[in-house]
């Protein structure tokens, strides 16, 4: 009773036509097929001969969309949508699948799937400061641990992040993989060992100690343990960084200022998202810092000393020791 017609240029678009000579009230349920998990439940009446779409979120390889008949449950159409993205190809052990299905709360998924997106498939840095085999990876702001599930298929040897979130910490110790090599700690980052309030984001992408997220927009608040990231590394004997990755919501700026220069001078890449820039006072000094320690500044798109939130990727020019 329905046929497919085409799929958009961007995958995320399915149109579909009903064929037969009735009017057909049908609910449509989609799918995302690498972990079975249901995107949506829609409802929709279909007039005969009529063309209509449906919209994906992601486009993601074998999305599936059910038409079915909302009176008798009969499946009229199943519909197996190709996409560009595999996340097959991005895996690591089964992360990402036990992570979707079953791991993360319905609320995490549209920031989880922006992660991923991010780092796997739009991943604008990589001619810049992207992980190479056996680097030392830092990771402030490990959240759900996309980014260094990332550094894990390129070959990191070893790998130190930091995730304030109680609840999201507690899931990584459980599933994260290859914990030989990557060491995961229940740590704000800044500038100084001391105990702060966390405010927990509902999708837990703006979480941080900065209150600065709208009210509606807190899960939670609880205390948490904020260390000086330079005295860490120190005492854990990590003399070393290949690449050190920053996204904590705020802190970023107190974090460089806090790391010596001789010792910033041995990190080869930083990757950077900031924060809060209201006047570009804090960015310039930041940037100011990482460029007498010889690195090479690079904005990322939509990105400019003047803009509130944004990227910068930075790579030693030369070897200054």
């Amino acid at each position: 009773m329905f046929v497919y017609i085409r799929l958009s240029e961007d995958k995320r678009i399915i149109f579909y036509k009903n064929v037969s000579d009735k009017t057909i009230d049908v609910r449509l349920e989609g799918y995302d097929c690498y972990s079975d998990r249901m995107l949506f439940v829609n409802e929709l009446t279909c007039e005969p001969n009529v063309e209509y779409y449906t919209y994906f979120a992601n486009s993601f390889k074998n999305r599936k969309l059910l038409i079915i008949d909302r009176h008798t449950n009969e499946i009229l159409a199943p519909f197996v949508l190709d996409g560009s993205d595999d996340l097959n190809k991005m895996d690591h052990k089964n992360y990402i699948h036990n992570l979707l299905g079953f791991v993360a709360q319905d609320h995490e998924i549209p920031g989880i799937e922006y992660v991923i997106n991010e780092h796997a498939f739009i991943h604008e840095y990589q001619n810049i400061v992207d992980v190479e085999v056996d680097d030392v990876v830092v990771d402030v702001g490990f959240n759900y641990g996309l980014y260094s599930l990332m550094a894990l298929k390129k070959g990191a040897k070893e790998i130190w992040g930091f995730e304030p979130n109680l609840r999201i910490y507690n899931n990584l110790k459980k599933y994260f993989p290859d914990q030989d090599r990557v060491h995961i700690f229940n740590f704000a980052v800044w500038d100084r060992n001391s105990l702060m309030t966390f405010y927990d984001d509902i999708g837990h992408l703006g979480s941080g100690i900065y209150e600065t997220l709208p009210k509606e927009s807190i899960l939670d608040s609880y205390e948490v343990r904020t260390i000086n990231l330079y005295d860490f590394l120190i005492y854990h004997n990590v003399l070393h960084i290949d690449l050190l990755k920053i996204d904590c919501e705020g802190t970023e700026y107190d974090i460089i200022e806090c790391i010596p220069s001789e010792y910033l001078k041995n990190v080869k890449k930083i990757h950077i998202e900031y924060h809060m820039n209201d006047d570009g006072v804090k960015l310039q000094k930041m940037l100011d810092k990482l460029t007498e320690c010889g690195f090479e500044i690079n904005f990322g798109a939509d990105s400019s000393i003047n803009s509130w939130i944004g990227m910068i990727y930075c790579k030693q020019k030369t070897n200054l020791l």
